[in-house]
């Protein structure tokens, strides 16, 4: 069987505007090499990419952005990929299946991190999609993650990949070093408690709505869809 004819993957793209990154050149610079991409090595498979901006001014919550994005999906989907706007494939297996797998992985003090994951959607569901608590940059994927490996599913590392990322712009990542910490220190208190470790957290996609689907189009190898969610209407932040 062909695996990537059977594959049937949302590329869910979670962005918002910040000081010193242009994420929206970016983004149309990822659609563009995306499309090329699957368009060379696809082999049949249907992609559709839904790029999800957050529109308030709150701060940055990919957790809440892709459980938002996941739960606009309208079509057909056999896993869920959280993509990157800096991160540009060279050469990867997009139609992996397992319950979770990091597509893009680095080691950081013996701790794999990855700015590419791909999730069985049913798997995905199971767990409650990511949590919608870790305001600010981190944490939220060290929490799914143990979601996953709470419930049983198997958890990928495609060390093969090859991708091309973006440099880092020291600036604007210093700007969200005080909420990784926040985010670090919330973490632990949700999984290394007696409750924690056996529950962790619980909150995740559905408690929020759809993000609103604003634009459509179609490329040569797939279909992008432009989503928009003011985050301050369903959640609470509490800095």
């Amino acid at each position: 069987m062909n695996l990537a004819a059977t594959a049937a993957p949302w590329i869910i793209v979670p962005y918002k505007e910040q000081v010193g990154v242009d994420r929206i050149l970016q983004l149309h610079a990822l659609i563009n090499k995306l499309d090329r991409y699957f368009a060379k090595y696809g082999d049949g498979m249907v992609v559709n990419m839904l790029a999800v901006k957050q529109v308030d001014s709150l701060p940055w919550n990919a957790g809440a952005l892709i459980n938002a994005g996941v739960h606009a999906i309208n079509g057909p989907c056999t896993h869920v990929i959280n993509h990157a706007t800096d991160t540009y494939p060279i050469a990867v297996n997009y139609g992996r299946l397992l319950g979770m797998s990091l597509l893009t992985p680095k080691k950081v003090n013996g701790v794999y991190y990855s700015s590419v994951v791909s999730f069985n959607y049913d798997a995905f569901m199971v767990v409650n999609g990511y949590s919608n608590q870790y305001w600010g940059w981190g944490s939220e994927d060290a929490d799914i993650l143990l979601r996953f490996q709470q419930r049983g599913f198997a958890i990928g590392v495609q060390t093969q990949n090859k991708f091309r990322e973006l440099p880092t712009n020291d600036a604007a990542f210093a700007l969200h070093r005080d909420a990784a910490v926040r985010n670090h220190d919330i973490f632990l208190k949700a999984w290394n408690t007696p409750i924690g470790k056996s529950t962790g957290t619980t909150d995740g996609i559905f408690d929020l709505k759809p993000a609103t689907i604003v634009d459509k189009f179609d490329r040569h190898s797939m279909t992008v869809q432009l989503a928009e969610i003011d985050l301050s209407t369903v959640l609470v932040y509490c800095p």
